[in-house]
């Protein structure tokens, strides 16, 4: 990794963009907001990235966050009256 944390926490960031994307993508199949739940996640991940320990599993760590914003963005949905499919069949 690189000396310097933030730059390393970028590199790693960069390096997931394409899986965190996906991930959010399908768990919001056909949902309004599924672009602003991925800059909602970033933005998270970015605030929380002190929390983050240098070589452990980002990727699960960061699909752990996505999914916590994701289920927020359903919750949000259903309080605004939004049909969404239940969790059970998601």
């Amino acid at each position: 990794m690189d000396a310097d944390p933030d730059q390393s926490f970028v590199k790693l960031l960069t390096e997931h963009q394409g899986v965190i994307c996906s991930f959010v993508i399908s768990l919001l199949p056909g949902v309004p907001g599924a672009d602003d739940v991925i800059q909602e996640v970033n933005t998270l991940l970015w605030t929380k990235r002190g929390q983050f320990e240098l070589g452990t599993n980002f990727r699960a760590w960061a699909l752990t966050i996505a999914r916590f914003q994701v289920m927020a963005h359903l919750r949000s949905l259903k309080q605004r009256r939004w049909v969404t499919l239940d969790q059970d069949v998601a």
